[in-house]
């Protein structure tokens, strides 16, 4: 798939945009501004947050849990498995609940929200309610950890994208390292440069 600033219909996995994050480093805020800038300009129609060890006071309110609980729940489409799922997504150890980014619980975008911590439940909504979306982005924290190796991080989902023939991208300038940086030619092994700071997974 060639990319040029014209991107097919896509969806867009955020993971742990946390909020204590923002006190290590200005880059986490422009970070958030990039991500929703992201959302506007790469034809992303659902955007998941895969926000680990969230505060479910905060969050049961929002659009993200809203959605998510129409499509898996009350429609009885995948009932069992997303409601399995809550309890190992909510951080109750003490110190451990984060906050999700305020600027990202928030975010502005006409994309629909998901909160989605499960790669069955992901490739279910991909196959069943929005097998037209072939393009995966990957935005957040932190590069080659979180990203990557998370339930639905894109080390994990790689393959079983690829088999129902979705392509994995990123822009680096919307996602950060655990040095608090942007990802470098050594980070990035493994991606193939599109074009700017867009980048395409090699599976």
């Amino acid at each position: 798939m060639d990319l040029d600033n014209n991107f097919p219909p896509g969806i867009a996995i955020l993971i742990d945009c946390w909020e204590h994050c923002t006190q290590y480093d200005p880059i986490y805020e422009t970070t958030w501004k990039n991500i929703e800038f992201s959302l506007q300009e790469k034809n992303i129609q659902t955007v998941v947050l895969a926000t680990h060890g969230y505060d479910i006071i905060t969050h049961w309110p929002t659009q993200w849990f809203t959605n998510t609980h129409e499509i898996f729940f009350n429609e009885n489409k995948n009932k069992n498995s997303w409601v399995q799922s809550l309890p190992q997504s909510i951080g109750t150890a003490p110190g451990y609940i984060y906050q999700t980014a305020d600027s990202i619980l928030n975010i502005k975008t006409d994309a629909l929200k998901l909160m989605i911590h499960d790669p069955d439940q992901l490739i279910w909504y991909l196959t069943e309610i929005a097998p037209h979306l072939k393009v995966v982005w990957y935005f957040g924290i932190h590069w080659n950890i979180c990203l990557k190796n998370r339930n639905i991080g894109y080390n994990n989902l790689k393959f079983a994208l690829a088999q129902r023939g979705c392509e994995i991208f990123t822009d680096t300038n919307s996602v950060v390292t655990i040095e608090n940086q942007r990802p470098n030619s050594t980070d990035m092994r493994g991606w193939q440069h599109v074009v700017d700071t867009v980048y395409k997974l090699k599976v």
